[in-house]
C-alpha cells in the first residue's frame, strides 16, 4: 500500500492499477495488526483507482471489495465466507483480509489492500489461518489470482458506482458468516450482544439487541453469546 501510494503522488502508472509484493516486512491488516507476510506464501496486493462515492457509502468499498473476493474464490470450488467488515474465511478459518486507505481530493484515490493466504506453513497454522493451495487439487498462481480478482474487482466497482446496493448486499449475505446468528461486536468503546441480522445501505452491520436495533460502522465480531 506505501508502495501504490508512492506511484500515485508521482503520477505514474495510469491509474488503475495494481501492486503485488513477493513478500512484506511491516504488513498490517486492521487495527494495525500484523500480517504474516513470508516469502511468496501468500497474495500480498494493492488495488488503486480513483473511485467516485459518496462519503456515506465508503463503508461500501470493502464490503464490494469482499464480495468480489468471494466470487473470484467461489470459481477455485472453495465454498469461501465473508465476516464483517472485511475478512475472507474458510472453513470457519480466516483466509484473507482487507485494508481499505483513501486520501487526496474526490475523485479520492482509494487503495484496496488485499491479503490471501496461498501455501501452508507451520506459522499460518499456529495463527489460527488457513491456505488456499491447501484446499486445491491444481495450486493456484499469484498471477492468475490476481488476474482474477481485477476483473471482479473491476465488475463490482462498476455496480458500485451506480448506486446498486441493493445487489451488492444481496450478493454479501449470500456468502455471510454469523447470519441470523448470535454474536458480540467489540468496538472502542462498548461490547454490545445481538443478533446479525444483515448490513445497511452504508455498510454498517446490522445488528438485532434487546435494546432494539443498533447499526456499527467498525467492530470485530465473534460468534456468541460470550461469558
Amino acid at each position: 500500500m506505501l508502495e501504490a501510494r508512492l506511484r500515485v503522488e508521482a503520477g505514474e502508472p495510469t491509474l488503475p492499477f495494481v501492486v503485488v509484493a513477493d513478500t512484506q516486512t511491516t504488513g498490517i491488516g486492521r487495527r494495525g495488526r500484523p500480517w504474516i507476510s513470508d516469502h511468496e506464501a501468500g497474495l500480498y496486493a494493492t488495488f488503486a483507482s480513483n473511485l467516485v462515492i459518496p462519503p456515506e457509502q465508503i463503508g461500501m468499498i470493502a464490503i464490494t471489495t469482499g464480495v468480489a473476493i468471494a466470487e473470484s474464490l467461489a470459481e477455485t470450488g472453495v465454498d469461501p465466507r465473508l465476516k464483517w467488515p472485511n475478512d475472507i474465511l474458510i472453513e470457519d478459518r480466516k483466509l484473507g483480509g482487507i485494508l481499505i486507505q483513501s486520501f487526496g481530493p474526490d475523485p479520492r484515490t482509494f487503495l484496496i489492500g488485499i491479503g490471501i493466504n496461498l501455501e501452508p506453513s507451520a506459522t499460518l497454522d499456529e495463527a489460527g489461518g488457513i491456505a488456499l493451495n491447501a484446499l486445491l487439487d491444481t495450486p493456484m498462481e499469484r498471477k492468475r489470482l490476481v488476474r482474477m480478482l481485477a476483473r471482479s474487482i473491476g465488475t463490482w466497482m462498476d455496480i458500485l458506482a451506480t448506486r446498486d446496493t441493493d445487489t451488492i448486499i444481496d450478493t454479501w449475505v449470500g456468502y455471510s458468516l454469523f447470519l441470523g446468528q448470535e454474536v458480540a461486536i467489540v468496538t472502542d468503546s462498548e461490547t454490545i450482544r445481538g443478533t446479525q441480522t444483515g448490513i445497511d445501505h452504508t455498510g454498517r452491520l446490522i445488528l438485532a439487541t434487546t435494546d432494539g436495533e443498533r447499526r456499527f460502522a467498525a467492530g470485530d465480531v465473534s460468534v456468541g453469546p460470550r461469558a
